[in-house]
């Protein structure tokens, strides 16, 4: 059993704590024992599945198991600590004799509202997240690679994006999902999102953007798609 640290964004960070993502797509960009590569697909050659090109532009041909096996996230019983956006908050003083670790995901729009006695570092992006600091643990149950816009409305939802369902009398009754791309006002101490999507794939085609810039879906890419359990 290997441990390697994985980012996750902030709502993507509550969603795990709600047990309602067990499922994370990363992009096939690099894999154990090559590195980065530049391209990826399917093979067309007889006794293998996959192709890549290295960053030498050397074209190599593998087999699933193979590829499998050079996944940088791991293998189905490994585990990947969370990186997420944090902060170190400690007790004023001369030296300051405590500090712990705050979560930017626990924070209504981001913003701390802890005690007037207590100093509060900046927000830290979660790359710099020291092992130390993780608060959340994953064992990985599969793995395996597909196209992006392969995704159903099941493993979207698995995904964790964020739905909503109107109160009787506050428009359609069928639940809407986030868009993750549309414009977010902050009105009454709030952030108001748009739930503008009648189905899932759309809404997670939205968080995908979000990440990866706008029309990064359009490529549909290659993806690792990885079912965790949260420990």
């Amino acid at each position: 059993m290997k441990e390697r640290p994985i980012l996750f964004s902030g709502p993507m960070v509550r969603a795990i704590l709600f047990d309602i993502k067990t499922k994370t797509r990363r992009e096939v960009k690099k894999l154990l024992g090559f590195g980065q590569i530049t391209q990826f697909g399917q093979s067309d050659t007889k006794g293998f599945d996959w192709h890549f090109r290295d960053k030498q532009g050397r074209w190599h041909d593998i087999s699933t198991e193979k590829l499998l096996k050079a996944n940088p996230y791991g293998q189905p019983g490994d585990r990947l600590w969370v990186r997420e956006t944090f902060a170190e908050v400690g007790c004023i003083g001369k030296p300051i004799d405590w500090f712990e670790y705050h979560y930017k995901a626990d924070y209504t729009d981001g913003i701390y509202t802890g005690y007037a006695d207590m100093c509060f570092d900046r927000w830290k992006p979660s790359i710099h997240m020291p092992r130390e600091a993780s608060r959340i643990m994953l064992e990985m149950t599969d793995v395996r690679v597909e196209r992006l816009r392969d995704i159903t409305d099941s493993d979207a939802i698995s995904e964790g994006i964020e739905s909503f369902r109107p109160v009787p009398g506050d428009g359609p009754p069928e639940t809407r999902y986030r868009d993750y791309t549309a414009e977010e006002k902050f009105k009454h101490g709030k952030t108001v999102r748009k739930y503008q999507h009648y189905t899932p794939r759309p809404s997670f085609f939205s968080l995908w953007e979000s990440i990866n810039g706008k029309d990064s879906v359009i490529s549909n890419p290659w993806v690792w798609v990885i079912t965790f359990k949260r420990l």
